[in-house]
């Protein structure tokens, strides 16, 4: 790879029903796509970067998903999220998913963008 590659985690293509808090806000979203490092959802909530959100979405192939994250990006409703506040056994669990993710769709962990 030339210096001039960047390399960020894979992202799989998802639609999995959630919801997120934002403060006092509740409200529907869906996640989009996943990684290991973030997800990205839709929702119609103004966000910022650096915002915190808590995602919840159950069942994620035998995982519930209740994670808090920070907003890393924001294009219209597209929210990208880096997974902030995650335990040691989420943290496996949601690797083991998207491992899974990964090899259906026959994809590396890493991406030249």
């Amino acid at each position: 790879m030339s210096p001039q590659q960047q390399q960020r985690m894979t992202r799989i293509t998802v639609a999995i029903p959630a919801e997120y808090q934002y403060k006092n806000n509740k409200g529907e979203c869906t996640v989009i796509d996943f990684s290991e490092g973030g997800i990205a959802i839709e929702a119609n909530q103004i966000l910022l970067e650096g915002d915190l959100i808590r995602v919840k979405a159950s069942p994620v192939r035998n995982v519930n998903l209740d994670i808090w994250c920070v907003v890393r990006s924001v294009q219209g409703r597209k929210i990208g999220l880096q997974f902030e506040e995650i335990s040691n056994e989420m943290r496996k669990q949601l690797q083991d998913y998207v491992y899974s993710l990964l090899d259906t769709n026959k994809k590396s962990r890493f991406e030249s963008y």
